[in-house]
């Protein structure tokens, strides 16, 4: 390693342990309570596709791709054009979905998110990690736990590498979400396939891996993480095995509805980024309806 390197990696892990000494996220803090928000606001998405499927005449869920709510241009031959100004919503919907994903990722630190937003849990994790030290650690290993979202010195667990791989992938998908939304189909062609190709690869990994991060202690949630993934990937199969056989001309693919099957990922994706949200909202809650004083007896009148 180059001198300049090594001075550039001291100083980089130099700021950020003073950075991280007066540091102590939390699950009830407002940057959890925005991420969490964030997270659930993806629902909107149901009510604005049901609202400008109304505006394109025999659309169908089944067969009809979602991208063609989104589509800039008319389409048809001759007199017969399908024309809807509501195209831009769909397209702001998908933006305002890829913004809320990357808030959430942003916000929702790896030590709340490992812990499933229980207070307790996060209490026991911040002791676990106060107890270790720095010392004997090189700077490499210490930029590397920072990394994983341990800005003590405890060693890395399944758990840290997990939440920090969820994040990232979390984010990957945020920004597929806006290009959907930013290049639809009919205008940026290749570009729209990319980012939607990457959504749906990131979106189903980063549900995979949450539920295997929360099955140990949030096992219910765990449960239903991994059904709604589970149809997911199964749309996600049949999505490629679609577009394969579009490309290649498999006679399978004229079988395949291409409009359920992506919307069985997008979906999926909504419903479990969701649940993200509230589970870790709710152990907030919970803590806040702890602390909160006992009521006053009521005075009897004579």
């Amino acid at each position: 390693m180059s001198a300049q390197i090594k001075t550039v990696l001291i100083k980089t892990v130099e700021m950020l342990d003073s950075w991280s000494e007066g540091r102590r996220p939390s699950p009830v803090d407002s940057r959890h309570m925005i991420g969490s928000w964030a997270a659930k606001s993806l629902i909107q998405y149901f009510a604005i596709e049901y609202i400008v499927h109304l505006t394109i005449e025999h659309y169908s869920y089944w067969n009809d791709v979602v991208s063609k709510l989104g589509a800039l241009a008319c389409t048809g031959t001759g007199d017969k054009f399908t024309c809807h100004e509501a195209s831009v919503v769909t397209d702001l919907s998908f933006i305002g979905m890829g913004i809320g994903v990357l808030v959430a990722a942003c916000l929702i630190t790896s030590t709340v998110l490992r812990v499933g937003g229980k207070y307790d849990w996060f209490l026991k994790e911040y002791e676990d990690s106060m107890n270790e030290s720095r010392k004997g650690l090189t700077y490499e290993q210490r930029l590397i736990r920072h990394l994983n979202g341990e800005h003590r010195g405890r060693e890395l667990t399944k758990a840290h590498k997990q939440a920090t791989v969820v994040r990232i992938l979390l984010g990957i998908t945020g920004i597929a979400l806006i290009g959907i939304g930013a290049m639809p189909d009919d205008f940026a062609g290749i570009g729209h396939n990319i980012v939607t190709g990457t959504f749906v690869v990131t979106s189903l990994l980063s549900m995979i891996v949450l539920a295997d991060l929360w099955r140990p202690e949030r096992r219910k949630v765990a449960a239903f993480l991994d059904i709604i993934s589970g149809i997911g990937i199964f749309g996600g199969v049949l999505f490629g095995i679609k577009a394969l056989g579009d490309a290649y001309q498999w006679s399978i693919a004229s079988a395949i509805p291409i409009g359920i099957t992506e919307r069985l990922v997008i979906y999926g994706f909504i419903v479990n980024l969701a649940t993200m949200g509230f589970t870790l909202s709710s152990g907030a809650r919970r803590h806040a309806r702890r602390r909160l004083p006992a009521k006053a007896p009521q005075m009897s009148h004579p």
